[in-house]
């Protein structure tokens, strides 16, 4: 179930999911399954601090389904503040994981 309420990681106003690879692929696979009407965000440091002047900008990446960590700053962050098995969620691959899978 989607829920409103998934923990995550502030990271200077956008909420970033705390996932691994393999975490990110099974709630992509939920969604799919399910036929939810939501998206998923790839988002690095770029994407933070793109969001830090463009508010429409930070409400897409804060109201998606999931917000992936692109980036180890991004991991290193989110180790910081106790989720520490986060680890990286590189785009290209997490595509590669879920078109190969469908």
């Amino acid at each position: 179930m989607i829920s409103s309420e998934e923990q995550r990681v502030n990271i200077l106003g956008v909420g970033v999911s705390p996932l691994s690879m393999d975490s990110a692929i099974q709630k992509s696979e939920d969604l799919f399954r399910h036929r939810w009407q939501r998206y998923v965000c790839v988002t690095g440091v770029h994407g933070i601090m793109e969001a830090q002047s463009d508010e429409e900008f930070r409400k897409i990446l804060n109201n998606s389904f999931l917000t992936t960590p692109d980036g180890m700053p991004t991991v290193w962050l989110g180790h910081l503040k106790g989720f520490k098995s986060m680890t990286r969620v590189y785009g290209p691959d997490y595509m590669a994981n879920c078109v190969s899978d469908q």
